[in-house]
C-alpha cells in the first residue's frame, strides 16, 4: 500500500496536483497542515483517493484536528503539523502513546526521515517553500507485507 505525505503547500494547489499525479498507486493521501484549501480543491479534482487531514497554524478557521491517527494495511500512523512539539523525541512519543508505528509531522519545511525508538518518522517538508535550500517535496510511505519504507522525492 502505497501513502502519499504532504505539507506546506501554502497556496500552491499546482505542486499538489503534480505530486498526485506522479503518485497513481498511492490511494491514500495524508496532509499535514498549511495549505488545507489546496488539499480540499484537491481531493475535488482526485476523488479517487481517501485523504487525511490535519490543520497547520496557518490553516486560520479550520475544523481539523491539530493531530490524528489512521489505520492503513493494518499500520497505525499518528499525524500533526506540529502540535507545539519542538523536537522528534516529543513526536515519537506522542506516537508511541498512540499505538502507531509511524510518526508524521510539518512545519518546519525540511524533509526528515529516520527510525527513533520503533517509530517510523517523516516530515516531509514543503511541497512549495523548502526552506532547506533544496526542491520542493513530499513524502512517500510503502506499507508491505516486508516492512515500511518511507522515502522523500524532490519535486
Amino acid at each position: 500500500m502505497r501513502i502519499l505525505v504532504i505539507s506546506d503547500s501554502h497556496g500552491s494547489l499546482r505542486n499538489i496536483e503534480k505530486a498526485i499525479e506522479a503518485q497513481p498507486d498511492a490511494k491514500h493521501v495524508i496532509f499535514l497542515g498549511d495549505g488545507e484549501k489546496d488539499i480540499e480543491e484537491a481531493s475535488y479534482i482526485y476523488d479517487d483517493r481517501i485523504y487525511h487531514i490535519v490543520k497547520g497554524n496557518c490553516d486560520f478557521l479550520s475544523d481539523n484536528k491539530t493531530s490524528d491517527t489512521v489505520i492503513i494495511n493494518g499500520t497505525k500512523i499518528y499525524f500533526t503539523h506540529k502540535e507545539n512539539y519542538s523536537d522528534v523525541e516529543k513526536i515519537v512519543s506522542q506516537a508511541k502513546k498512540s499505538g502507531a508505528r509511524i510518526a508524521l509531522y510539518g512545519h518546519t519545511h525540511i524533509a526528515y526521515e529516520n527510525y527513533v525508538d520503533g517509530v517510523y518518522v517523516m516530515n516531509p517538508g514543503s511541497i512549495t517553500a523548502p526552506r532547506d535550500q533544496m526542491r520542493g517535496s513530499y513524502g512517500i510511505i510503502d506499507i508491505t507485507d516486508g516492512g515500511i519504507i518511507t522515502f522523500t522525492v524532490r519535486m
